[in-house]
Order: structure tokens, then C-alpha cells, then sequence
């Protein structure tokens, strides 16, 4: 099954819509990330995020990053944080598995306010 995601996923998609919306996953921007996310992602890879998220998704599903960016098949995770925000427990967990069990590229973007 790893080897055919980009042959199943379009069947999926098409006929996942109520699972989606129950998961809050059904809106367009959710889709083109998890259709990019097939594209540039290793097939192992993609398999380690869902079976990770899957365990305890409810608790788990506000840990993942704010973004996923990528360019070309190279691509990474990064949480935006402002210069007073800080990591939530989720995103503590998200990372420590992340980092240490999964190997994933990511990181955390700290944005601060030009001075003017």
C-alpha cells in the first residue's frame, strides 16, 4: 500500500469527504497541502505521520506545525511563533517525536517586529 499513495489517493479523496469533515480536514487548503505533501514526502515518511497522528489523534492534531514548505522534493515543517509565544504541549510532543523518533526536517521561526 505505500508504494501506491499517489494511485489510491485520488479514489480517496473522492470518496473521504465525510471522514475529512469529521476530522476538519475537508476544506481546499487542508487537501493541496496533503496532495504536496504525497508529492514531496518519502513514502515511509508519509506513513510514520499518519500512524503517529492516528494513535491519538484528537490530542495530537494540535501539535502539527502551521506550515509545510517545500521546494522542488525537498520540504520541512515550521511553527511560527511570535517573540512572546512559546510551544504548547502538543507542539512540545509534535517535536520531540519530530526530532528524535521520525527524523523529520523541521523547525521553529521565530518572527520579531522590525524596529522602525
Amino acid at each position: 500500500m505505500v508504494r501506491c499513495a499517489h494511485t489510491i489517493y485520488p479514489y480517496l479523496l473522492e470518496n473521504g469527504s465525510s471522514l475529512r469533515d469529521y476530522l476538519w480536514a475537508n476544506d481546499k487548503k487542508s487537501i493541496k497541502i496533503a496532495t504536496k505533501a504525497l508529492e514531496v514526502m518519502k513514502p515511509n515518511e508519509v506513513v510514520t505521520c499518519l500512524e503517529w497522528a492516528i494513535e491519538d489523534f484528537w490530542n495530537r492534531q494540535p501539535g502539527w506545525p502551521d506550515l509545510f514548505i517545500y521546494k522542488n522534493k525537498e520540504y520541512k515543517f515550521v511553527e511560527v511563533k511570535s517573540p512572546h509565544d512559546s510551544l504548547s504541549i502538543e507542539q512540545m510532543n509534535w517535536f520531540e517525536w519530530a526530532i528524535t523518533k521520525s527524523k523529520l526536517p523541521c523547525e521553529i521561526c521565530r518572527i520579531k517586529k522590525e524596529k522602525n
